[in-house]
């Protein structure tokens, strides 16, 4: 994450600072400029970017819209949805953009660096020192996936859903899960006892496919699954092969006990 800061010429002879937050890429400066510029706001000198807040020239702990605060003021403000309708977009339609952006802001929260390595730092703790998740086990190289660097393993995967599925946020999260079945969701295994059932994230690469998830067979039992296929000749066919074991999954029929409440579990 950075700041960009400049002199603006705004109609009206109004000269005001502007600031943008929330980035660290200089390109990301220049579209914002030329914007700015497109509806008669212009900007005098360059564009800089601060990725210490300490060298910003608004005053620590600025509260947008203050009133009585002195110059400069804030001439817009653009919020950001809850993280939860973000969920839903990276986990239903595989937004990749969106995903790389909340690997930066938890980067920014947590460690203090808004990029790539800041992010995937802060996962590897959480996921080293509150999942438990092996450190051999993982291997981040972005957000979205995309890099041919990143390593995880199944047993991981199911780990980290095992954990997720204890918390209070578990229903929330798994809400933004593709539901199997569902058209404009994961329209696959429909007609299956896997659809309405099934939930899981799916993952496609040229030579890879993956779906992870959890689905309830007939017997009740709720059933943490992750399958990856690495080096595979046809996406398709590894998908084929992906929903068989999802509809197999939800027909399973051996018997199973629910546990007991947590109110009623002796420690």
């Amino acid at each position: 994450m950075g700041t960009s800061s400049g002199r603006t010429g705004v109609p009206m002879s109004l000269e005001r600072l502007v600031e943008f937050r929330a980035h660290d890429n200089p390109r990301l400066d220049r579209h914002l400029k030329r914007a700015l510029e497109a509806r008669g706001i212009l900007l005098k000198g360059e564009v800089r970017v601060l990725r210490d807040p300490a060298l910003s020239v608004l005053p620590p702990g600025l509260t947008l819209g203050a009133p009585g605060h002195p110059s400069p003021r804030v001439i817009g403000v653009i919020t950001s949805p809850p993280l939860l309708e973000i969920l839903r977009v990276i986990n239903k339609e595989s937004h990749n953009l969106f995903a790389e952006t909340v690997v930066k802001t938890l980067g920014r929260l947590t460690v203090g660096r808004g990029s790539f390595d800041g992010g995937t730092e802060a996962i590897k703790r959480f996921l080293t020192d509150e999942v438990r998740v092996p450190a051999s086990q993982i291997s981040l190289r972005d957000g979205s996936g995309l890099s041919t660097g990143n390593r995880v393993t199944a047993g991981a995967l199911v780990q980290v859903l095992g954990f997720l599925a204890e918390t209070p946020d578990w229903e929330d999260f798994w809400g933004t899960i593709p539901q199997a079945g569902v058209r404009r969701e994961m329209g696959r295994m429909s007609g299956s006892p896997a659809s309405g059932n099934l939930r899981a994230k799916t993952g496609t690469m040229e030579g890879v496919s993956a779906l992870s998830g959890m689905v309830t067979t007939r017997a009740g039992e709720r059933v943490l699954f992750s399958i990856i296929s690495n080096d595979v000749v046809s996406e398709y066919r590894a998908k084929r092969a992906e929903d068989q074991l999802g509809i197999r999954l939800a027909s399973l029929t051996r018997p199973f006990e629910a546990p007991p409440p947590p109110e009623s579990r002796t420690p």
